[in-house]
């Protein structure tokens, strides 16, 4: 489910697009957003306790850091059905906001030279 919510994810920036004609600088931001919130930069338990509760429940943690601490073994079976919870409820969201991006992109579509 990692590689689904990241999946996702670029697909719905990629869909800005429509709105957008470059979104590269976006795709940047996300990149270097996610590397301090995935865990990639710092691991998650060097973040301030004033931070934990905002950097735990974002969807980078669930595209590297949880999958991660599940293969070590660092979290209880709770934590363990919780994370899973938590990427289902990405993915569900993430696509419904996917397809409506999609959707609304579309009607406002018009192509160079048409």
């Amino acid at each position: 489910m990692a590689a689904w919510v990241a999946f996702l994810l670029d697909y719905l920036i990629g869909s800005l697009a429509f709105w957008i004609q470059d979104v590269r600088g976006i795709i940047e931001a996300k990149n270097l957003v996610a590397a301090f919130l995935a865990g990639q930069i710092v691991p998650l338990e060097l973040f301030p306790d004033a931070l934990s509760g905002f950097v735990l429940m974002q969807p980078f943690r669930y595209t590297l850091s949880f999958p991660l601490e599940v293969l070590v073994g660092d979290l209880s079976g709770r934590e363990i059905a919780l994370g899973f919870a938590l990427q289902a409820g990405y993915c569900v969201v993430l696509w419904a906001a996917y397809r409506l991006t999609w959707r609304y992109g579309l009607r406002t579509y018009s192509a160079v030279g048409a």
